[in-house]
């Protein structure tokens, strides 16, 4: 029998076209939102209702749920105390998990040692860190600390219950007019500014499309990676990871990746990590000569990765975990 659960999604009070996206995300079992994966997931599991934020929850918690899951950006736009305090008192009878960005866990807006939640059985960490202790967290916290993956990001891609895997986007074979593509904000993270910096610097013989702080449309974005020989995928807010090594893995495209990827969970997928992250200026350099002038072997990694990925990034087999960590 299946299970009955409730998914609290941040309100987008302010965003109506982001609270729309996300209902039609949900709705056609697309993978592009934060927690996109996690919630195609649940649905092997359970009928999934979805509230809007806490005043739209207090509003369907008249009836017991098997579990509640709870985005902890939902906190942040309570509008008032009143809505949390409600919250905690309508679940009080009923098991809360919740989901939590990786940035958010080192943001100083957030101490999960002061949010006080009721019967909380599990924390779910998009893209969770190995090194616990870099979260400085009770160990009542930590022992509750459970992975799982971003979505696809810019990727509207569909999943199909009926076979179990996504709507494969055709490779199309561009030709590869860039030889470097990034884009993107320098963000909170140094690493960024000093590699396209580098990249910029050292490559002046290349093709390189670096473009900051920029809106590309989703088609130009896509368009730019596929036509890219290398692309960069590097640490974003609070040195996390970010939708673009999803995006970069599915779609079959090549990329280095500077080597905080390696303390991800994520990472423990991968055997292969020094063949597309780098830890020094001089790794880069090399991999950026190696990969241009060996097309079979940027291909060939590429293809690995490819698989790798999507083996894992499986929400049928991810449904069997959340199920055996949950009941």
């Amino acid at each position: 029998m299946k299970k009955n659960f409730l998914f609290i999604n941040q309100a987008f009070k302010r965003d109506k076209d982001r609270k729309q996206s996300f209902i039609n995300s949900f709705n056609n079992n697309l993978c592009n939102t934060s927690y996109g994966f996690f919630i195609l997931s649940l649905k092997y599991i359970g009928n999934i209702e979805i509230a809007m934020g806490l005043e739209d929850a207090n509003k369907k918690l008249n009836k017991n749920y098997d579990m509640i899951f709870l985005d902890i950006k939902s906190l942040n736009y309570i509008g008032s105390p009143s809505h949390f305090l409600n919250f905690c008192n309508n679940i009080k009878n009923q098991q809360v998990c919740l989901l939590v960005n990786t940035d958010r866990l080192f943001s100083d807006l957030l101490d999960l040692n002061k949010i006080l939640i009721p019967n909380l059985k599990l924390i779910y960490v998009t893209n969770l860190i190995k090194d616990y202790d870099r979260y400085c967290l009770s160990n009542n916290f930590r022992d509750k600390l459970r992975l799982t993956y971003y979505g696809l990001g810019t990727l509207d891609i569909r999943y199909d219950f009926n076979v179990h895997k996504f709507s494969q986007t055709e490779r199309i074979n561009y030709e590869s007019n860039n030889h470097i593509f990034f884009s993107g904000n320098y963000s909170y993270s140094p690493i960024r500014k000093l590699v396209c910096e580098f990249i910029l610097k050292e490559f002046p013989e290349k093709i390189r499309n670096i473009i900051i702080n920029q809106h590309l449309t989703k088609q130009e974005y896509i368009n730019n990676i596929l036509s890219s020989k290398i692309n960069l995928a590097l640490a974003g807010n609070f040195n996390n990871l970010t939708y673009r090594h999803n995006e970069l893995f599915f779609l079959n495209a090549f990329f280095l990746s500077d080597y905080s990827f390696s303390e991800f969970k994520i990472s423990e997928n991968f055997s292969n990590l020094d063949s597309f992250c780098f830890k020094t200026s001089a790794d880069l350099k090399d991999l950026v000569y190696y990969y241009l002038s060996h097309d079979d072997e940027r291909q060939k990694v590429s293809k690995d990765l490819n698989i790798i990925f999507k083996n894992f990034y499986s929400p049928k087999k991810f449904s069997e975990s959340i199920y055996k960590d949950l009941f």
